[in-house]
């Protein structure tokens, strides 16, 4: 079985929270890059296990963001 990864930066937010959401319901495995790692469990609960995952990443530093994807 092939998965569709997504990286969506922004996830902890407002709105993407929702994209968050929506994406782990159509079966998506999902990384969301923040800085606060504790912050971001309550997404966690949006798909299956191991489904949505909080990578910790630097800000304003490129080789962290290529590392989150």
């Amino acid at each position: 079985m092939q998965y569709t990864q997504a990286t969506i930066f922004g996830g902890t937010g407002f709105i993407g929270r929702y994209v968050i959401d929506r994406l782990a319901d159509l079966g998506v495995r999902i990384k969301v890059p923040t800085r606060n790692v504790s912050g971001a469990y309550f997404l966690r609960t949006a798909g299956t296990v191991g489904q949505v995952v909080p990578v910790k990443i630097k800000k304003n530093e490129e080789k962290y963001v290529e590392a989150a994807d």
